[in-house]
């Protein structure tokens, strides 16, 4: 019995095949058409081919419109070689004239379907509008040709044979000639426009197919006075099937059209997925292990609900997963990249450097001798070297502590009030100026701490006063981690904070600490960054354990500012709620430690964190990728204001390279003076590498277009050192320009303050 099923459904598909005009293999196999009313079975298919005609007849729009006017002006010119024009006009004078306002009309009704297709509020009522448009048409050819055939027909012979009728020979003025053009007129301009493929229904079919036996219908009926019936019979079937026939090869066309749409949809589709499969595989050498865990058991689920595998595909698919997860748990770091896979990628400096791994070769001749000493003498070294040159900072002070007290009450008035800010401004100038604003610290400071803490607690504005400028003198003067950055990270970590979902989520107290840690998350800096401080078995290196030291370091030394009495903004909260804002101004400050970049993003970005509920649960790590952002923010400025900042950087880094050098150290690229000449290619890596990405999933938390502002800046100036390194002139000229006219005060030492751990040291 099945078999003669299959046999008869088989005969059935060859007679189709035999009687096609067209192979519609593609359809039979895949079904993606349903044949009526001609529509894709896919409506996402049916809106893309909708929107692929629309932008194709829009491409075209003045040809149609000149292509109409064209037609009309080549019917004159056809009465004016066949007919008497002047008796024509005279006679047809109101059909010329209702003629020229049904084509405008006409093409009024077009455009306005057409444009329905761009409109948003009237996308979900098209089908309507074009049933509207299909009766509006027809209402106004039936009109044209009433008015046409009741003009002409008391100029039209009695008696007439049917040869002289087909051929429009019988006739001196030709006036028929006129009337197979302009009968005509409805169907070229719905055939040239072709509106039924904006939204095809089998509704304007049928009024189309309605309209043409109209046309011929009326023609016959009424120009033919004397004809016999069975001669109008005929006439008006001919009509008939002529209609039906063409109908049948328009309508074959269209589903070869759209058969033919589908399969480049289909090649696109994918082409698409394929460049995206390149895209994953590549950015998957960014991975942490971690995150290749959490995409292998998506892909086990995904397997496992896939019904198009059999158990045992499931089953295999299932354990080769399991295996490969068992693999990656092997691995010492689930948070950090495959050592493997980032050797593979030309850029992998920035890796080295953000997971502390040493690349180059020692270039010191005395290299063995440094690592052959016992930790003892590293320390003792350390601890000596620290207390001779702690002398010199502290003589260095340009007052003591009293003459900052004296003098801070009397500045300080100044410093708030000198000008107005706009902290709602991203694109702030803070080194892009004549003269720069080094009170900006405090300025910044104490207009979002008063206003969001200070103001609704009681506050007085003393301790407020003391203490920023106790923690903007804490910072040195060193070219880019200086007080001036941390007012910048503090700037674009508020207008980040009010505009993504965060603000309304933090209560005063934890809105203050998160200031408070944006402000003090580089105090004390000195130029030298944790690879130097643990190369050099730095005191801070020994007693922080080689674990975000300089982080550590200005925790503690923000602390020892804030923790005094004159200075704690906290004092009227509860030792419970102290300890929790100190464990998150800790968080924070430690977050903006570089080698945890790659760990924070990894957790975000498993965590999903999209919804308002999954923001409250992880408001810790929200605010870390915020600040981090920030701290990184530089990047995601104007090209002048960010090449001021570069400059500065990377000025920074060479000073450490150099001492570091005369040392006798390892020396990272990054550091490396002698390696200037690929600063920019390093610089274009970090960029697209480590800021595009974090913006890109601190995109995820927007609610206005702040995030897309950044990543457009990130793109102009990516694309800027991108036009530099490639012209060999501008390259040279700005990688010059970048170690020229250095300020002698970004030449000078500076140490940490140990004075914070009240450490003395004795000879």
């Amino acid at each position: 019995m099945l078999d003669d099923n299959k046999e008869k459904y088989d005969k059935s598909d060859s007679v189709k095949n035999v009687f096609s005009l067209f192979s519609l293999t593609s359809n039979i196999e895949e079904k993606v058409i349903k044949f009526w009313p001609l529509k894709f079975l896919d409506n996402e298919d049916e809106l893309l081919y909708t929107i692929k005609i629309c932008d194709n007849i829009y491409k075209k729009r003045f040809f149609i419109l000149i292509s109409h006017v064209s037609s009309l002006l080549f019917m004159y010119s056809i009465c004016l070689i066949v007919g008497r024009i002047n008796d024509l006009f005279s006679v047809l004078r109101l059909t010329f004239m209702f003629l020229h306002i049904f084509v405008v009309l006409n093409i009024i009704l077009i455009l306005i379907l057409h444009y329905t297709n761009y409109i948003q509020k009237f996308k979900s009522i098209r089908g309507k509008i074009f049933v509207i448009f299909c009766i509006c048409v027809l209402l106004l050819w039936c009109s044209w040709l009433f008015i046409l055939f009741s003009n002409v027909k008391d100029h039209l012979p009695v008696v007439v044979n049917v040869n002289n009728f087909l051929y429009a020979t019988y006739t001196h003025n030709k006036i028929n000639i006129v009337l197979c053009f302009f009968a005509y007129i409805p169907i070229i301009y719905l055939i040239t426009v072709i509106p039924c493929r904006i939204c095809y229904s089998y509704i304007f079919d049928v009024l189309f197919f309605i309209m043409k036996i109209v046309i011929y219908s009326l023609f016959y009926i009424v120009t033919v006075k004397n004809y016999i019936l069975i001669d109008n019979i005929f006439m008006i079937a001919s009509s008939f099937v002529g209609s039906i026939f063409i109908f049948m090869i328009r309508y074959i066309i269209e589903i070869q059209r759209r058969l033919s749409f589908h399969n480049w949809n289909k090649q696109i589709k994918q082409i698409i997925k394929l460049k995206i499969n390149l895209k994953e595989e590549k950015e998957r050498l960014s991975l942490t292990n971690i995150e290749e865990i959490y995409n292998i058991i998506n892909n086990c689920i995904g397997n496992f609900d896939n019904i198009k595998l059999n158990p045992m595909e499931k089953k295999f698919c299932i354990v080769n997963n399991l295996k490969k997860i068992l693999n990656i748990l092997k691995e010492d770091n689930l948070f950090s990249p495959d050592r493997k896979l980032i050797n593979k990628k030309n850029y992998n400096h920035i890796y080295d450097y953000l997971m502390g791994i040493k690349k180059n070769k020692d270039t010191s001749e005395n290299r063995e001798e440094f690592k052959e000493e016992s930790g003892t003498e590293s320390l003792m070294e350390s601890v000596s070297d620290e207390k001779s040159k702690l002398k010199l900072d502290l003589k260095s002070k340009s007052f003591s502590k009293n003459d900052e007290i004296k003098s801070f009450t009397s500045d300080f008035q100044i410093n708030i009030y000198s000008e107005n800010l706009d902290m709602n401004t991203w694109n702030s100038m803070f080194l892009n100026q004549k003269i720069v604003n080094k009170d900006i610290f405090i300025q910044i400071g104490n207009h979002l701490l008063h206003k969001y803490y200070t103001s609704n607690q009681n506050i007085p504005n003393e301790v407020l006063c003391s203490l920023l400028h106790e923690m903007k003198n804490g910072y040195n003067d060193v070219p880019y981690h200086n007080c001036i950055h941390a007012a910048m990270v503090t700037q674009h970590c508020n207008i980040l904070v009010n505009n993504l979902e965060t603000a309304n989520i933090l209560q005063d107290n934890e809105m203050a600490a998160f200031f408070i840690a944006s402000l003090g998350h580089d105090i004390g800096h000195f130029g030298r960054t944790n690879i130097f401080l643990k190369n050099c078995s730095n005191f801070l290196s020994i007693i922080y354990n080689d674990k975000s030291i300089l982080e550590n370091y200005h925790c503690s030394y923000l602390f020892h500012i804030l923790l005094k009495e004159e200075n704690n903004i906290f004092k009227n909260e509860s030792s419970k709620t102290l300890l929790t804002l100190r464990q998150q101004i800790i968080e924070l400050i430690l977050a903006t430690d570089m080698s945890k970049h790659i760990k924070i993003l990894a957790q975000f970005r498993i965590k999903s964190i999209k919804i308002k509920s999954y923001i409250e649960k992880n408001i810790i790590l929200c605010l870390k990728m915020i600040i981090k952002a920030a701290d990184l923010s530089h990047n995601c400025v104007d090209w002048s204001e960010h090449y001021l900042w570069v400059k500065r950087l990377v000025n920074e880094f060479y000073h450490e390279g150099d001492e570091e050098l005369g040392k006798g150290h390892e020396i990272h690229p990054l550091f490396d003076r002698r390696s200037h000449n690929n600063f920019i290619q390093i610089q274009r890596t970090f960029l697209k590498e480590l800021v595009y990405p974090l913006v890109i999933l601190l995109k995820t938390l927007d609610k206005s277009t702040i995030t897309q502002y950044m990543l457009e800046k990130v793109k102009r100036n990516y694309s800027k050192w991108t036009k530099i390194e490639k012209n060999t002139t501008k390259k040279k000229k700005y990688l010059n320009e970048l170690l020229s006219n250095i300020p002698e005060s970004w030449k000078n030492y500076y140490q940490p303050n140990l004075d914070i751990y009240h450490i003395k040291i004795y000879k």
